[in-house]
C-alpha cells in the first residue's frame, strides 16, 4: 500500500510473513445490512490501494471480529508493471462505521488470513475499534 505503514508479522511467528493494514471508515457502511455481500466488501475495500486493477476470487465469507460481523474475500491484484498478486479484504462493521483490513503475505494467505483474523479478535485492535467508531460506551 504504497507507503503506508502496516503492521508487520514475520514467518516464525506468523508461519508465513505477513502485513496487515487496518483503517476505520467512520460513516461509510451501509447502515441497515452492515457488510453483507460480495458488492459490499468491494466497495469499502481498500484493494485499489495496492494496485488500480483488482477482481475478487470467489465469494466473501462471513466473519465476526468481537462483537461486529463482516466478510473477507480474496483478491487478485495487478498494476501496469506488475505480476498479479493475491490480498485479502476483511470488512466488519459497528452500525454505520466499519473497520477495513488488508491482508498481504508472502507464502500462505490462508494461513495469514487466520493469524491477521486472531489479531483483529485481539483486545488491543477491538479497544481501538471501539475508539475509532461512533460507539459510545452507553452502547457497549
Amino acid at each position: 500500500m504504497g507507503h503506508r505503514p502496516g503492521i508487520r508479522c514475520q514467518a516464525e511467528a506468523c508461519g508465513a510473513a505477513v502485513t496487515l493494514y487496518l483503517r476505520p471508515k467512520v460513516g461509510f457502511c451501509n447502515c441497515a445490512k452492515g457488510v453483507y455481500d460480495n458488492a459490499e466488501i468491494d466497495r469499502v475495500g481498500d484493494m485499489a490501494l495496492l494496485g488500480p486493477e483488482f477482481s475478487g476470487l470467489g465469494d466473501s465469507q462471513q466473519i465476526a471480529v468481537g462483537w461486529m460481523q463482516g466478510r473477507s474475500r480474496v483478491f487478485s491484484v495487478s498494476g501496469p508493471y506488475e505480476a498479479p498478486s493475491a490480498a485479502v479484504a476483511i470488512a466488519f462493521n459497528d452500525k454505520c462505521d466499519v473497520v477495513v483490513a488488508t491482508v498481504t503475505a508472502d507464502a500462505d494467505l490462508a494461513r495469514g488470513t487466520q493469524q491477521a483474523l486472531a489479531f483483529l479478535n485481539s483486545d488491543p485492535v477491538l479497544r481501538w475499534a471501539r475508539a475509532n467508531s461512533a460507539r459510545t460506551e452507553v452502547d457497549a
